[in-house]
């Protein structure tokens, strides 16, 4: 998961380490090794090890994240 922590000072942008814990075509559950505040990561991308987006975060919790896999949204883009 890549994005800002308002508890970030000064702002910048990191990665958080996550596991698939649930995956299905229309969305993938992910557990995030280290609590994070996920308040404003909405649409966050989620990248795999190779540096390749796979989704963007959807919702969350500290500890856990739902993910839109890329291919729902793939053919919208440019």
């Amino acid at each position: 998961l890549v994005g800002d922590s308002y508890q970030s000072n000064p702002e910048k942008q990191r990665l958080w380490a996550a596991q698939v814990i649930f995956s299905e075509a229309k969305e993938l559950l992910v557990r995030i090794k280290d609590p994070v505040n996920l308040s404003g990561f909405s649409g966050a991308p989620v990248i795999n090890q190779q540096k390749e987006v796979v989704g963007i975060l959807i919702a969350g919790g500290p500890r856990t994240g739902r993910i839109n896999p890329v291919a729902n949204f793939r053919a919208g883009l440019p």
